[in-house]
């Protein structure tokens, strides 16, 4: 298990999605994890994970989930979480600020 102490984790900007996707592999082979959370440039907060058996997509769910902001009545459905309306990676207007592990 690895410990995240407050000095590990920094706000990142990351200015496209080839940016954003190599960060997400980076923390998911380093067995951090394989999630963050931001804003994006239109100051939406969205959370971003890989998905998929291999990681090889990305889900973004929008909203708050610290402020029960996240939208759970329409679109397609997360059977863990139960939010709707997840989107690609490509939803995401750049730059964007992510909270994260820096290793």
């Amino acid at each position: 298990m690895t410990t995240t102490t407050p000095s590990d984790v920094r706000v990142v900007r990351i200015d496209d999605r080839d940016a954003l996707r190599a960060h997400l592999d980076s923390l998911n082979e380093a067995g951090i994890g394989c999630s963050a959370a931001g804003i994006a440039g239109n100051g939406k907060p969205f959370m971003i994970e890989l998905s998929g058996c291999y990681a090889e997509a990305e889900t973004v769910l929008w909203g708050d989930p610290w402020a029960s902001d996240v939208e759970h009545s329409s679109g397609v459905r997360c059977e863990e979480c139960g939010a709707h309306n997840l989107y690609g990676i490509d939803s995401l207007q750049f730059p964007i600020h992510i909270l994260t592990t820096v290793r």
